[in-house]
């Protein structure tokens, strides 16, 4: 601001310019950029396939694998599998999802003011 109101060539404002430092904020004064440089994802190709095994254990599985025979009350969340036996001996069965949980959904419909629960998948 003191030296801008300075006049360009005078000696008052040569001596302020050796003294100041200027910094330039922009396009102008940016470093080039070089991708090679800036890589960000270094990655190393595997052909081995005892070292291929351990990449294999982190990649996330295609489809939910299926439930063991186990008892109930195993599981810390206390789920219950579906159990096909006693199906036969029922009036009616909901069948579970892919995912092994009860098809329970909510439809809404007038702007969101009515909440529908919809059940999907019953037997019988």
């Amino acid at each position: 601001s003191l030296l801008r109101n300075l006049r360009f060539g005078s000696f008052i404002s040569q001596r302020l310019r050796n003294y100041c430092t200027f910094q330039k904020g922009g396009y102008d004064s940016s470093e080039v950029y070089d991708s090679a440089a800036h890589a960000q994802t270094q990655f190393e190709e595997i052909t081995t396939p005892t070292l291929w095994s351990f990449v294999e254990r982190t990649l996330p599985t295609k489809t939910v694998p299926p439930l063991s025979d186990c008892a109930v009350g195993e599981f810390p969340s206390e789920f219950v599998p579906q159990k096909l036996s006693d199906a036969a001996n029922l009036p009616y069965f909901v069948e579970r999802n892919r995912n092994h949980n009860l098809p329970v959904y909510m439809n809404r419909t007038y702007r969101g003011q009515r909440r529908i629960t919809i059940l999907k998948r019953i037997h019988g």
